[in-house]
């Protein structure tokens, strides 16, 4: 809303030709999630340090001997004792089944596996395993997926003057040195359990990483929200796997905006001049993290991810725009429906606290209201 909820034109490749949600699962009881980038099959974590070897070299090995690491001709080692590609149908499942057997690893990334490859190829459906409880699996007859199918899901690459001499958010120490970890908007690497925001080495910023997660994970602190924008930069949004690009200004600084309800949305959004400049308009239906909120003013044009933090390990900022007062009464807030109300905002500085659910309609003021 207003320019702060701006996404970029660089986002990940993805051979989607269409926008219509394809809910239909690849076999029969394969996985249970819809994606709104229905090319994603699920999500596979792996170390950090495998990454390049996996998405631009040898794809994921898989040993030919369940339990051990023999690999299959041709390579010399494998990823994996499995005889099969583990994947899940969220990061965190994905994350702890890699801990699970590999508890010292430190860093992990996840690899979104892609139903479509990048040559325009599909993933056999007959590779897909029949669901064993919780456990999903590919099994490739080589041995190994193919790294076309695998994508780290970076779709921008910010520039190093945007963190040059930006501290650790946590510690506010120097993270001089480590610029290669930065700026990979999309890509979601983890320390330990947690979805990995800075990457300095001090254990105390770890866990406070470690204790973030927590508090985005907590049922208590998700909310469901809605954010409006353009035809074009919903097919944008679709393209990059449904993720947001903090913008760079707005009411509560550079961030992702949100609305109670799709009403709200109808005089927040301002892409390509507001839904009411004539241009097709989507509302996103989403899941937002908010962990632990900051009850701001109406505006907070200052705030940034870092200020939350150090105000008191805050993970988002509700704007009170009709400075109505906490706490936020649930909605429709009196006034909103007739559009005599602003409503609330609910604000985010990280992508990886949201997640789509997919496209409502709109719910414009009906003339005469």
């Amino acid at each position: 809303f207003g320019s702060g909820a701006r996404h970029s034109s660089r986002r990940r490749p993805c051979a989607l030709d269409s926008c219509v949600m394809d809910a239909s699962p690849v076999s029969e009881g394969s996985y249970a999630r819809e994606f709104y980038d229905n090319s994603i099959v699920g999500y596979l974590a792996v170390e950090t340090k495998d990454v390049a070897d996996i998405t631009e070299i040898r794809g994921y090995v898989c040993s030919t001997v369940v339990g051990r690491r023999s690999p299959p001709p041709g390579h010399d080692t494998c990823h994996t004792s499995r005889a099969e590609v583990p994947y899940a149908t969220e990061w965190g499942q994905a994350v702890r089944a890699m801990l699970k057997y590999r508890s010292r690893v430190e860093k992990s990334t996840i690899l979104e596996i892609r139903r479509r490859g990048t040559d325009g190829s599909e993933i056999p459906r007959d590779w897909f395993k029949p669901v064993d409880g919780e456990k999903l699996f590919i099994a490739p007859p080589s041995h190994v997926l193919d790294k076309k199918f695998l994508s780290t899901g970076q779709f921008f690459q910010r520039g190093t003057a945007d963190y040059a001499t930006a501290p650790c958010p946590f510690c506010q120490g120097s993270l001089a040195g480590l610029e290669a970890c930065r700026g990979q908007v999309g890509r979601a690497n983890f320390i330990r359990n947690a979805f990995m925001v800075s990457p300095c080495p001090e254990e105390k910023c770890i866990e406070a990483q470690v204790q973030r997660q927590g508090r985005l994970d907590d049922p208590d602190n998700v909310r469901k929200l809605y954010h409006a924008c353009s035809r074009a930069t919903a097919d944008l949004i679709k393209r990059s796997g449904g993720k947001f690009k903090c913008g760079s200004k707005g009411a509560g600084g550079g961030a992702i905006y949100f609305a109670h309800t799709p009403r709200e949305v109808e005089w927040k959004a301002a892409d390509r001049g507001g839904p009411s400049g004539g241009t097709e308009y989507v509302v996103f239906e989403c899941t937002v993290r908010m962990g632990n909120v900051y009850e701001g003013s109406r505006d907070e044009v200052h705030m940034t991810f870092a200020e939350l933090i150090q105000k008191g390990q805050y993970d988002s900022c509700i704007l009170d725009r009709g400075r109505t007062g906490y706490p936020v009464p649930p909605p429709p807030v009196p006034g909103t429906r007739e559009g005599c109300h602003p409503g609330y905002e609910f604000v985010v500085y990280s992508w990886d606290q949201v997640d789509i659910l997919g496209e409502v309609p709109r719910d414009p003021v009906s003339a005469g209201v």
